[in-house]
């Protein structure tokens, strides 16, 4: 009988050393912190991911290169914020980080690097800085999610793949003042609507809107000198098109 009390109590003890060891994994896990460098010129940029929120810290460029910029395909990320001073998204950094679902960008911020955000499939909206210069090809590519975006004026050109796959963008507009829009720009943008190409653009290249199912309201600008193949082809919603008179196609 004494034993078998005292078989007891030892379980009862393993139970709870193993419960507090447990417990202990999951707090560490819970308050985990990583950090490191990611500027172009080591410490002028730094990182910080704790509780799935990745801070971005800094002054000038962030690098491009798998230590510098770690984050591609993490799935820890779940929203991302860069500070005042850092000026740039680097190539990639978080292509494919499937649960980011919010992005705060700083005024400082001038680039947004090729694939900065591509294939981040949950984000849904995205604010982008009025300062901002240029955003490279297929930087918002593949984002299934992304619903509505607001280019700024600083915009002259949207490259190639940029918006290419985002098949939930309702909402977009093209401003006064770009002059181009690239090869499959927004391709299988499969919820786009209606779509005003300013006066200012002067060449849609091949494919740039094609497979954009539900646009069925178009508006080309005199301005407009070329269009590409298929520039709108599957636009299968698309019932009438007027072609600027100067317009070769």
């Amino acid at each position: 009988m004494i034993e078998k009390k005292h078989l007891i109590k030892l379980l009862v003890l393993i139970a709870v050393i193993f419960a507090i060891i447990l417990l202990g994994t999951t707090l560490v896990s819970a308050t985990d912190i990583e950090s490191g460098e990611c500027g172009s010129e080591g410490d002028n940029v730094t990182w910080v991911l704790k509780n799935h929120v990745l801070t971005i810290s800094g002054q000038g460029e962030m690098a491009w290169n798998k230590v510098c910029s770690p984050w591609a395909y993490n799935k820890k990320i779940y929203e991302v914020i860069i500070e005042e001073g850092v000026t740039n998204v680097a190539r990639e950094a978080f292509y494919e980080c499937i649960n980011i679902k919010k992005v705060s960008l700083p005024n400082s911020l001038k680039y947004i690097k090729t694939g900065a955000f591509g294939c981040c499939k949950n984000l849904t909206k995205i604010n982008i800085p009025n300062n901002i210069k240029y955003i490279s090809g297929r930087a918002f590519g593949g984002c299934s999610s992304l619903e509505r975006v607001k280019l700024p004026d600083s915009i002259k050109k949207i490259y190639a793949q940029t918006f290419s796959g985002c098949k939930s963008l309702i909402e977009i507009n093209i401003p006064d003042g770009v002059e181009e829009i690239q090869r499959n720009a927004f391709r299988r943008c499969e919820s786009l609507e209606s779509i005003v190409i300013p006066g200012s653009v002067k060449d849609i290249e091949e494919n740039a809107f094609k497979g954009c199912t539900s646009l069925k309201d178009l508006t080309l600008s005199d301005g407009i000198r070329v269009i590409g193949q298929w520039a709108f082809a599957d636009c299968t919603s698309l019932t009438s098109i007027s072609i600027p008179r100067k317009c070769f196609c």
